[in-house]
């Protein structure tokens, strides 16, 4: 049997048993690319066909893809000999790893193995097992390798490549340290080699300035800090942490270099508040707070959070994208994203038309002409648009006295990365009303096409927006060098019903839902035809808490689906799935969205649905490409929310330390990036920094003080993930008192956590007890009397359910459980995606504390296949520990690649 060598780790080979390459493989990079992936991802078992099909040739059918897969592995069979693939039935394939040795399963295989061999004893650096591990890797996952029409399989090679370069980072850093504890004379070497592998990540650069330092190179030391700040300000815009910061000023410090590792060590230790053990530090699973009443993040939260902004969407490109909404390409400046289609040749940005009639009741007429033309373009194939909400963004931001925002029409289209500009104006004479437009280079400079005058009566401004779109896209047709059909079935609105949209959409970014959904539904009523009118409505009664009245006017839109344009099904679709707990239907959405209007807040969105389903590599990479200053996504502070979540997920915490210093000089007062940053420094160990934080978060004004109780149980429940039960009690012990004093005793539910996560188990379920079976009744006298919200409700059952499980009384556990099932059955089809998945969660939950745990399993898997999202509150729910033994935990929870 013929043996193959296939190199991806630094380097792309594939060599046969003489060591010839195998050229007709390697000059084929999709055949190589099928290769490699049924050899790394299939690396314990087969693949099916269907996701081969889906991953290579995502845009043919299914009959043409499969023949393209046969082929495929006919040409590897070729190259390699019959024996390389293996089938397992007719849907199954693989690759036979005794045929074709692949370095990179050989270093996940070590990597795995190590992680889960027992402590041996201490060996000098050279000969560890840890040394092995960093020895084998040569350089980054396949490095430059990429296929042009596989963007999913672009995504995969993303993900493997961080995930492989992240854990080995980890053992990097742990070889470090123990060489440096022992001190052993490799320890500088060691430690410059966990820089070259995770030079971003500060723990790296912390240990190789304490060796330099134990070396007596106090200098050199001084010198990796400088290279980090200069490295962390070019890469960020941000500083080091606090703690890696007092590591340098103790080596500055010191007049006298200090010789030996144990005083460097102790040094260290004390600059990060509590000494981290290697075990404990290699550890990089995400373990932030459990789900509270604040902390379970449902599609329902997500649109009273994220659909502010989706009106911004909503109004400005014809109103159709919601803050939550969809597009659909990258551009040239957005280059990196991981969003899959063909990249436009061009991007338009249609900017409102000018209003020189002197009628200020035509105004609305400008910023509808606009949207109008951009609906038109977004349905342009090789065309992508800027929307009109980044336009609008932009608008508000001036007016905010945002002094970077651009205010020329060239700066703007240099910043959205525009290639072409729309602009026009509109004038009376009598009762007739002019309306021109130009076509330009996005310079200005440059006249790219002459667009002929739209003249209509001043009665008849629809039917000349109307006119004037069909001249527009006439003109861009031919610089795209396509044929292309611009007359559409769809007209604008009734300037009537636009000029309400408008105004509710004013006020709908105001805060004031209930008018803007009373004008919403006005110009809904007023044009029966204006789709959008009736989205921005349901996007509001969502937000309002009415799911109900938001689903069934989703329910009414689909069935005129065909009718509406790409945008505005994206966002129908979207909506859609949202309401229904559906969250591979909102990726899809949002995705093929993002691709029309790349850099709004729908590629924002195709980031998150990603993180929710357990994707946060990806997720990175396309917020990465994004910029939270520019056009649409200015002033939007999800984005930082988000960053945080994906970055924890993937085990980056120095990454999301860097993050947050970032979004504080934004934000000083936003609740997520102070979740966020607690949540990464209990992760790394430094217990006393977060005390101090939120010690002084407590002494200060503002409304961060109403969440100190939370956050100290968020850093007690992220610690006691890590094993350290007794600074996690601690903590537990500053959330029980803070839950005590009388400003806060009415946070029962809060309060019950932390009086759990204290051990203190006695006193919560006397609370419990206490307030009875009404905790029962969603919509109990409790509730009715604002002592509890339905949410607190909810967790009280499931902590009722827990306490019973842990104290042995199986009947009463089944009850609450029993309860919670009830709950499930009785809702509706209107509120099933935004509460079955929690409540299956809280199911699962009670099943583990019983012991029940392949059940628990099963529950849970349901839960996240029902709306439930992956976050990094799940894998810190300290309910759900005795999971993680589990092997379809451990599956589960490992990100997807």
């Amino acid at each position: 049997m013929r043996v193959f060598e296939l190199t991806t780790m630094g380097r792309i080979s594939l060599a046969g048993p003489e060591g010839a390459p195998v050229a007709t493989l390697l000059a084929q990079p999709k055949r190589l690319g099928v290769l490699v992936y049924l050899a790394v991802a299939g690396a314990n078992g087969v693949v099916r066909r269907d996701v081969l099909c889906d991953m290579f040739w995502p845009d043919a059918s299914v009959d043409r893809a499969r023949a393209s897969l046969r082929q495929a592995l006919a040409f590897v069979r070729r190259a390699l000999g019959e024996d390389a693939i293996i089938t397992r039935g007719d849907e199954d394939v693989g690759v036979d790893a005794n045929v074709v040795r692949c370095d990179a399963v050989a270093l996940r295989t070590r990597i795995h193995a190590h992680a889960h061999s027992p402590q041996r004893t201490p060996m000098p650096v050279r000969e560890s097992e840890d040394a092995r591990v960093v020895a084998q890797y040569t350089g980054e996952f396949m490095p430059g390798f990429t296929i042009d029409d596989a963007p999913r399989f672009d995504r995969w090679l993303e993900d493997v490549r961080s995930g492989l370069t992240r854990d080995v980072g980890e053992v990097a850093i742990s070889l470090a340290r123990h060489a440096l504890a022992r001190g052993d004379p490799d320890a500088v070497e060691a430690a410059r080699r966990a820089c070259e592998i995770v030079p971003l990540d500060e723990r790296a650069v912390v240990v190789l300035m304490e060796t330099l330092d134990a070396a007596g190179d106090r200098a050199g030391a001084l010198r990796e800090y400088e290279a980090l700040v200069r490295l962390l300000a070019s890469t960020f815009d941000a500083e080091p942490a606090p703690e890696t910061t007092a590591v340098a000023q103790q080596i500055r410090a010191r007049s006298v270099p200090t010789h030996g590792g144990t005083r460097v060590a102790s040094v260290s230790a004390a600059a990060r508040g509590a000494a981290t053990d290697d075990a404990s530090a290699t550890d990089t699973k995400a373990a932030p707070p459990t789900p509270t009443p604040v902390a379970r993040p449902t599609w329902r939260a997500v649109m009273a959070f994220s659909l502010v902004a989706a009106l911004a969407i909503v109004a400005a490109v014809t109103l159709w994208r919601l803050r939550t909404s969809v597009l659909e390409r990258p551009s040239a400046q957005h280059a990196g994203s991981a969003l899959p289609g063909p990249a436009a040749s061009e991007r338009v940005l249609v900017a409102p038309f000018v209003n020189e009639t002197g009628d200020a009741a035509l105004d609305a007429l400008g910023r509808m002409a606009a949207d109008w033309i951009t609906e038109g373009a977004s349905r342009v194939e090789g065309l992508a648009v800027v929307p009109g909400t980044t336009l609008l963004a932009m608008d508000r931001a001036r007016r905010a006295g945002d002094d970077a925002v651009p205010q020329e029409l060239d700066a703007m289209a240099r910043e959205t990365g525009a290639t072409m500009v729309v602009s026009g104006s509109y004038y009376r004479t009598g009762g007739t009303l002019h309306l021109q437009a130009r076509l330009t280079d996005a310079s200005l400079s440059t006249l790219l096409r002459p667009v002929e005058t739209v003249s209509v009566p001043v009665d008849s401004v629809e039917s000349g927006v109307a006119r004037m779109r069909e001249r527009v896209l006439a003109s861009i047709a031919p610089l795209l060098d396509s044929t292309t059909h611009f007359r559409f079935a769809s007209t604008p609105p009734s300037y009537e019903a636009y000029s309400d949209f408008l105004r509710g959409f004013e006020q709908f970014v105001d805060g004031d839902l209930t008018k803007a959904l009373a004008l919403f539904e006005r110009a809904a009523n007023a044009d029966t035809t204006y789709r959008m009118a009736q989205l921005a409505a349901a996007i509001a009664q969502s937000n309002l808490g009415d799911v109900r009245g938001a689903f069934a006017r989703v329910h009414s839109l689909k069935q005129a689906r065909d009718r509406l344009g790409p945008v505005e099904q994206g966002t129908l679709d979207m909506l859609d799935g949202m309401l229904r707990g559906d969250t591979p239907a909102v990726y899809t959405a949002v995705l093929r969205t993002s691709r029309i209007t790349p850099g709004s807040i729908v590629e924002y969105m195709v980031a998150e649905s990603a993180r929710r389903l357990n994707r946060p590599h990806e997720a990175l990479r396309v917020l990465r490409a994004l910029h939270p200053d520019h056009g649409e996504l200015r002033g939007w502070r999800a984005y930082w929310r988000e960053m945080g979540y994906a970055l924890h997920m993937t085990g980056d915490y120095a990454g999301v330390l860097a993050m947050v210093r970032d979004a504080k000089r934004r934000y000083p007062a936003s609740d997520d990036v102070l979740a966020a940053e607690v949540r990464a420094m209990a992760a790394l160990g430094y217990a006393d920094s977060v005390q101090g934080l939120l010690a002084s978060v407590d002494m200060a004004p503002g409304v961060l003080r109403e969440r100190v109780g939370a956050m100290y149980r968020l850093a007690g429940e992220e610690i006691a993930m890590r094993g350290d039960s007794a600074s996690a009690r601690r903590f537990a012990g500053h959330a029980v008192a803070w839950y005590e004093t009388a400003a806060n005793r009415g946070r029962v539910a809060g309060y019950v956590r932390a009086l759990r996560l204290a051990g203190d188990t006695e006193r919560a379920r006397r609370i419990v007890a206490s307030l009875g079976d009404t905790i029962s009744a969603g919509t109990s006298s409790l509730v009715d009397l604002g002592i509890l919200n339905a949410l607190d409700v909810h967790v009280l059952m499931r902590d009722a359910g827990i306490l019973a499980a842990q104290r042995g009384d199986t009947a009463a556990a089944t009850r609450w459980e029993r309860r919670i099932a009830q709950r499930q059955a009785t809702l509706d089809e209107s509120l099933r995606g935004s509460a079955w998945g929690g409540l299956q969660l809280d199911r699962a939950a009670i099943a583990a504390q019983r012991g029940e745990l392949d059940r628990a399993i099963t529950l849970l898997r349901e839960a996240l296949q029902g709306g439930l999202a992956y976050w990094p509150g799940l894998l810190a729910d300290m309910d759900l520990v005795p999971l993680h033994a589990h092997p379809a935990w451990r599956a589960m929870m490992q990100p997807a690649g």
